[in-house]
């Protein structure tokens, strides 16, 4: 599998959404079958939502993320409503770029915990 230079992927793509999927699990995958219902927290609404962002706002960072091959869009039914709408899945190359976020994260909470400066 080749590796994903991240310090380019991460530029250009909104990290608090690649990390608000990670941390709900939405990663493409074998699970991903059209006919079963997606929380809301997968849609543009729940993204934009959980992120603090205008619906415009997270509708035209998805297209990015999308555009870069960080997220899928598919339309999907969502669990308590009628009608589909699309809702985002974390690409492999999503997932990696939520790892390095996640990690550098980590680690400069960590060093902030001891006293240092990030």
């Amino acid at each position: 599998m080749a590796q994903v230079d991240v310090r380019i992927s991460i530029a250009g793509v909104n990290e608090q959404i690649v990390l608000h999927l990670f941390e709900i699990k939405a990663v493409e995958g074998p699970d991903d079958h059209p006919m079963k219902a997606v929380p809301e927290s997968r849609t543009q609404d729940g993204i934009a939502s959980a992120c603090g962002f205008s619906r415009p706002f997270a509708t035209r960072e998805l297209d990015r993320a999308e555009r870069k091959g960080v997220v899928t869009a598919k339309l999907s039914h969502v669990e308590g409503q009628d009608r589909r709408k699309m809702a985002y899945v974390l690409t492999f190359q999503g997932v990696q770029i939520a790892e390095k976020v996640k990690q550098r994260d980590e680690s400069q909470t960590h060093f902030e915990n001891i006293g240092g400066i990030a």
